[in-house]
């Protein structure tokens, strides 16, 4: 069975860090909060993407899988429960909550059968952007926790100045926020859980904070006087031929290749690209318009620009249109066999 593309309704979240450039994108100016996130694919408890166009039009994503998930080239675990992989975009106008997720000893101390992995790509920043990614050479427990008391945090994590184009992969016990001024796309795993160690001593627009998890962060955290588990990461299956559709495609590069899931930048010159996959791979829009198709299906196609995403089947031929030069990220999710 062959089928076109798929694409889903952006889900759209506020968030007190947001800019408000979203509610305007969306056409969302009467938010009581500015809108800081657009999930383009979701399977979770609370949400749940819904299909937009096509034959399968207002069809929840787990419909889908369950009904044809196999047929769209996912494997039978893919398909069970609640999808692995969540993918959206952040829209930062002031310094995230700083976070921790932690590794897979301590996720099941918490009932998860995974860690929460998550990766960012930079695609708009301002020239001051930086994010926080780790801690300053030397920080032991102690200090973070004086830290705590003091209100300094800050002082205590490592800073990364970022431009457009910029990529970093968050593993589990690394301490993170993304800073203000930069608009990324974020693709991380799921279920898994997070632990926020701190939120500047900000309030919402009804003078309300946001609940810390402070002892759970400072458990999960890599500080330099941690012990560092034993490498307990599940086996998986190498995805192999990502490179070979980037290579199909036009210019690009692998960002990251790990047990859940392998991510890729392809930049497109104006024109057509074929292509062909041995597994659906997750399309996400970083700048330009382009239009997906798979070539049996011609008249079905999608289009992507910001703001949209879209799931391509495997074993299928597939084309995208460039108007003038666009780029992806296109994402494969891992195949674990735990």
């Amino acid at each position: 069975m062959e089928f076109a593309p798929i694409q889903f309704k952006p889900i759209l979240k506020e968030r007190v860090w947001g800019s408000g450039l979203f509610n305007s994108l969306f056409k969302k100016t009467h938010s009581d909060e500015p809108i800081g996130e657009c999930w383009l694919m979701a399977d979770t408890p609370e949400d749940e993407s819904v299909i937009c166009g096509g034959i399968f039009d207002g069809k929840t994503f787990k419909w889908f899988l369950q009904e044809y998930g196999e047929a769209f080239g996912f494997t039978p675990q893919q398909c069970m429960g609640l999808f692995s992989l969540t993918v959206k975009y952040l829209d930062a106008g002031d310094t995230l909550s700083v976070q921790v997720q932690p590794d897979l000893e301590v996720s099941r101390k918490y009932s998860q059968v995974r860690p929460l992995v998550e990766c960012w790509y930079i695609i708009e920043a301002r020239q001051d952007a930086f994010i926080y990614a780790g801690l300053n050479d030397g920080i032991v427990r102690d200090d973070m926790e004086k830290a705590l008391q003091a209100g300094t945090v800050g002082e205590l994590l490592y800073k990364k100045k970022v431009a457009k184009g910029d990529f970093f992969f968050i593993q589990p016990g690394m301490v993170h926020a993304l800073g203000a001024g930069i608009i990324a796309a974020e693709i991380s795993t799921w279920p898994g859980i997070s632990f926020r160690l701190y939120d500047w001593n900000r309030v919402d627009s009804r003078g309300l904070s946001r609940t810390l998890h402070v002892n759970e962060a400072l458990e999960s955290i890599y500080f330099a006087d941690s012990i560092m588990p034993e490498d307990i990461s599940p086996a998986f299956v190498a995805h192999g031929h990502l490179e070979a559709v980037v290579e199909m495609l036009g210019e690009g590069r692998t960002l990251v290749d790990c047990p859940y899931f392998t991510v890729a930048e392809v930049k497109l010159s104006k024109g057509e690209h074929l292509f062909k996959t041995a597994m659906p791979i997750i399309f996400t829009t970083v700048s330009g318009v382009s239009r997906l198709s798979n070539k049996t299906y011609p008249e079905q196609f999608v289009n992507l620009a910001f703001g949209s995403g879209a799931i391509f089947p495997a074993t299928q031929h597939g084309k995208i249109e460039v108007e003038e030069e666009a780029v992806l990220l296109m994402c494969i999710v891992g195949t674990i066999t735990e």
